[in-house]
C-alpha cells in the first residue's frame, strides 16, 4: 500500500477532506443524555482501537492519538504516510454539515445500491439523483 498526498499549486500541497459522517444526536432524541454518554464511551481510545481491529467492523479511527498508537504498534498499513497526510485533512463543510446533506447522502447510497443490484440503469439513477439535488435548492 502506498499513499500519495494530493499535489498542490506551485509546490504547495493541498488538503483533502474528511467526510462528515459520524455519530450525532438528533434534536428530537428522547434520550439525548444517554446518547451523549454512548458517544463519549464510543470515542474513547480503547473503543476506537476495538472498532478498527475487529474484523467485523474495521472503522478507521477518527483520533490522531489512536492513529499514532496504531502506527507505533505497526498495526496500520501505510501508517507513516497517513500521519504525514493528517495535518492537511480539513472538514468538507467548515461551517457544519448543511441541512440537505443527510438526504443527499442517503440518495447517493440508494442510487449506488439500485445500480449495483441491477434495479436501475446508471444514467437513470444519476438523473433521479440530479432531480433530488435540484429540489434542495428550492
Amino acid at each position: 500500500l502506498r499513499l500519495v498526498p494530493l499535489p498542490g499549486h506551485a509546490g504547495s500541497q493541498t488538503g483533502t477532506f474528511g467526510l462528515p459522517e459520524g455519530l450525532g444526536i438528533p434534536k428530537q432524541a428522547a434520550h439525548a443524555g444517554a446518547a451523549a454518554e454512548f458517544i463519549y464511551w464510543w470515542e474513547q481510545p480503547k473503543q476506537l482501537l476495538t472498532s478498527y481491529t475487529n474484523p467485523d467492523m474495521g472503522n478507521f479511527p477518527p483520533s490522531t492519538a489512536v492513529i499514532a498508537d496504531l502506527v507505533k504498534q505497526g498495526k496500520l498499513n501505510g501508517g507513516a504516510s497517513i500521519v504525514k497526510i493528517l495535518p492537511t485533512v480539513k472538514p468538507l463543510f467548515p461551517r457544519g454539515t448543511p441541512s440537505w446533506y443527510p438526504q443527499f447522502s442517503t440518495g447517493v447510497s440508494t442510487m449506488i445500491q439500485s445500480v449495483v443490484q441491477g434495479k436501475q440503469e446508471p444514467a437513470a439513477a444519476l438523473s433521479a439523483l440530479g432531480g433530488k439535488v435540484k429540489s434542495f435548492s428550492k
